[in-house]
């Protein structure tokens, strides 16, 4: 149900994981190790082509709109309307 996640319960939802920190479950859905998770998702948005191999990488909640196809909205929000 929109509205009721945690930014650590959507990441894991999109990764197919549970109980992942942030970053873990970032870098899970992104297929990444080791990055944070800003980097995660930049790289989770260049490799479904969200953003191009050039674009500069952008904020959370820019990285978070991005791969929704959203603009203006929180992360978790934007999040919420991201598919895995």
């Amino acid at each position: 149900m929109p509205g009721s996640y945690s930014f650590q319960q959507r990441l894991n939802e999109l990764a197919g994981t549970s109980g992942l920190a942030p970053r873990a479950a970032a870098n899970a859905w992104a297929g990444t190790t080791g990055l944070d998770v800003v980097g995660a998702l930049n790289a989770k948005a260049r490799a479904t082509g969200a953003m191009t191999a050039t674009e500069p990488s952008l904020d959370l909640g820019g990285v978070c709109n991005r791969l929704a196809g959203t603009s203006g909205l929180a992360p978790v929000a934007a999040l919420e309307q991201a598919t895995p």
